[in-house]
């Protein structure tokens, strides 16, 4: 969400971010989407230098999950987590 601030608004742009937290299909989903100028055409989140896509996609990892991002009209990132003893 921090980075979603810092890169997706730049030169004082207006805009509006989702966060949505919830459980499906045994996992844990956290998206963060924005209406920003969104993420390269190119972007690969298992190949950036960025310290806060290495640390999400290597916790994903180590946690059993998974990492996507997408690029477009702003940036959509979805981060999935095993919710085994979790409740409902």
């Amino acid at each position: 969400m921090t980075d979603c601030l810092k890169h997706a608004f730049v030169d004082g742009r207006q805009g509006r971010m989702l966060v949505d937290l919830r459980k499906v299909n045994g996992h844990i989903a956290l998206r963060v989407e924005d209406d920003g100028i969104g993420l390269p055409a190119d972007f690969d989140p298992d190949d950036t230098k960025g310290f806060g896509m290495v640390l999400v996609t290597m916790l994903s990892g180590r946690l059993g999950g998974s990492f996507s991002a997408k690029a477009g009209n702003g940036s959509r990132l979805i981060l999935e987590l095993p919710a085994s003893g979790a409740g409902d």
